[in-house]
This record gives C-alpha cells, structure tokens and sequence, in this order.
C-alpha cells in the first residue's frame, strides 16, 4: 500500500533550483526492509549527490519522530547528518534495524553523524525505554563501522531488571 498527498512540487526551474517536494501525507508499506510508515509530514529538498530533509513528523505503528538533516552520496556510499527525536518510540518498529531489540517502548533523540563512508556514530541520548518490568534510562554513541562492526563509547545507562537474554546481543 501507498499514499501520497503533495501540496507543492518544484522539480525544474529556468535557474536549476534543486528540487522541492512538501508532503501533506505519506503512508506505506515496504517489505526489505520491513517497514509501515503510516503517516509522514515534512519536505525534501535535493540537488546534485545530498539530500536535505525536515520532518514535522513521521510514524510509525507505535513511533513518532521528528527532525531534520541531511544524507549525501558521494561516489559510492551513503553519509548520514541528521537529529531526530522521538517522543514516542516502540523498539518493534525497528525490528528492520535490528531484530534484537528487544519489544520496549519509550522515547528518546538521536544524532547520525558519518565519520566517514564506512562509519556512522549515533548519538543517543535522553533514552527512557522499557516493558514494564525491565528499562533503561541514560545516553551512549552506537559506532557503526562497516569493517569493525557495532561499537559503543559514552555508555551511560542506568538498567533496571534487565535479563541478560536482552543484553546478550550486544555484548
């Protein structure tokens, strides 16, 4: 499924101004990666290799973000600049991302900063996530690097009831 209310669409000019699209309303459904999108606001601008975004909001089944940046491809990779917060997130919205997390719910923000083209950091802070039961609260950097792998650095988090079973994926 798929839909989409644009308002205004600016794709050429006489003076190659990069393209404009403001959308109303977006929604869909995407299968690799597993993603529902069920409502998105927000406006893209893009010229050459970047692409710069604001978002009044997006969500998901049980998320909603908000935020902008940009993401840029030079030659053959894909560099990430953007802050978004999420007063309401739900770690099974993004199973796509990684199918361990676990199925807690809270909010939080993140900054994506690429250091290169094979390392991101993501700076996660004002993490309050849970299940009732066990939770997290605090703040770390998730260092993606394509040839190292998953790495971590500022780790300050305060876990309350958390079986090892939750954190053994990440250890």
């Amino acid at each position: 499924a798929f839909t989409l209310t644009v308002p205004y669409a600016r794709i050429s000019t006489p003076d190659r101004d990069p393209i404009l699209v403001r959308i109303a309303a977006l929604a869909m459904q995407l299968n690799d990666p597993k993603l529902t999108l069920t409502d998105l606001q927000g406006e893209i601008l893009t010229a050459s290799d970047s692409l710069r975004f604001t978002l009044a909001h997006a969500d998901l089944p049980g998320t909603r973000v908000r935020g902008r940046g940009a993401i840029r491809w030079p030659s053959d990779t894909i560099l990430y600049d953007f802050g978004m917060t999420a007063d309401r997130v739900d770690l099974a919205d993004l199973h796509w991302i990684s199918p361990d997390f676990p199925d807690w719910q809270g909010r939080g923000r993140v900054v994506a900063m690429s250091r290169s083209g094979s390392r991101t950091d993501f700076a996660l802070d004002s993490l309050t996530l849970g299940d009732g039961k066990a939770s997290a609260r605090g703040k770390l950097v998730a260092i993606v690097d394509i040839g190292r792998g998953l790495g971590m650095r500022g780790l300050d988090l305060a876990l309350q009831d958390v079986p090892v079973g939750v954190m053994h994926p990440f250890l």
